[in-house]
């Protein structure tokens, strides 16, 4: 277990990280999911029993614009990382309500994978603990994507706890993905319920079963079919069920490097990191100019999630190899 030393004048930030880190814990289900967002008020237990995921043998097919913010949900894995994050906090703070935050998300995990045949994930579940809709684009389904992020965490959470009910469910799930293959090392993100058969949404709201059934908007605006990083995660699994869990937990602890290598490295980064600070603007912002148009927006100046992680890695990086200079 490790602590940050929040140093006094970093009080502000510190009462910033906690105060959403709290916010997480509160958002959090019973069941351990979260929802694709909160409204500020903790959930009500009898209206979200926990209970284990199923297939409803009849569901609506046509997008009923129903509020889904309250769903819980996998999309663009989002559990995962909300998981991950409470681990590191965990670790980070000793927070007991972070750890138990974690272990709950895990136990969401374990009941949210669906039965056989199609013993995967959906990408957001209602109340009942069933696939549901979420955007019209977005239809109940098995999930081709985002349950290759609930592997890897399961996979993740036996490596940190040793808790082998964490594997339990991947084995089902990898012979799951064996089977639905669409092409080499490609797999769709939406599977039919019952049938498996690859399907596709639109801003019409209906299903669909071919890509060039969409519009052309949504034809090219959405990541239908890929590799989602399964050849990866099976590989992974494959060298823990071979190495265990021990091997594999010695394997990830960072290697020391070297005095030279570490100078040879803040050489290399220095004159990236220099670039990166001049580029702030007086509000110590990183701004990208316009010239990015999408579907029918022009952005003109505007400020980028994607820019501020790359350059807060890099300095981030930076720090952890000078601070012991």
């Amino acid at each position: 277990m490790r602590y940050v030393v929040i140093a006094p004048g970093d009080r502000v930030a510190r009462e910033t990280l906690d105060y959403g880190l709290q916010k997480l814990v509160e958002a959090q289900y019973p069941n351990g999911a979260w929802p694709q967002r909160y409204r500020g008020e903790k959930a009500d237990p009898n209206d979200y029993p926990i209970l284990k995921a199923s297939i409803p043998e009849v569901y609506s097919r046509l997008y009923e614009k129903q509020y889904y913010s309250d769903h819980y949900t996998l999309n663009d894995d989002a559990l995962r990382d909300l998981i991950w994050t409470m681990l590191e906090a965990w670790k980070q703070f000793g927070n007991r309500e972070y750890l138990d935050a974690v272990r709950k998300g895990g136990e969401f995990l374990l009941m949210a994978q669906l039965p056989e045949p199609q013993p995967v994930w959906a990408q957001q579940y209602n109340s009942r603990m069933e696939p549901a809709w979420a955007r019209a684009f977005e239809p109940p389904a098995a999930c081709g994507g985002e349950s290759v992020g609930a592997m890897r965490m399961l996979m993740d959470l036996h490596i940190e706890f040793g808790d082998a009910k964490y594997l339990e469910p991947i084995s089902r799930a990898l012979k799951w993905y064996e089977r639905s293959k669409v092409a080499d090392n490609t797999w769709n993100r939406y599977y039919e319920l019952g049938s498996n058969r690859p399907i596709f949404g639109d801003r019409d709201g209906k299903i669909h079963y071919s890509l060039e059934e969409l519009s052309e908007e949504r034809q090219n605006g959405y990541t239908w079919s890929g590799p989602f990083f399964f050849p990866s995660v099976k590989e992974a699994y494959e060298e823990l069920m071979e190495l265990g869990r021990e091997a594999v937990l010695q394997s990830r602890k960072p290697k020391e490097l070297s005095d030279r290598n570490k100078r040879r490295r803040i050489s290399r980064l220095e004159p990236r990191v220099k670039k990166v600070i001049a580029g702030l603007d007086r509000q110590g912002r990183w701004v990208t100019k316009g010239g990015l148009r999408q579907r029918d927006y022009e952005f003109g100046d505007r400020v980028e999630t994607v820019r501020f992680i790359e350059n807060a890695k890099l300095l981030s990086g930076y720090l952890r190899l000078t601070k012991h200079r």
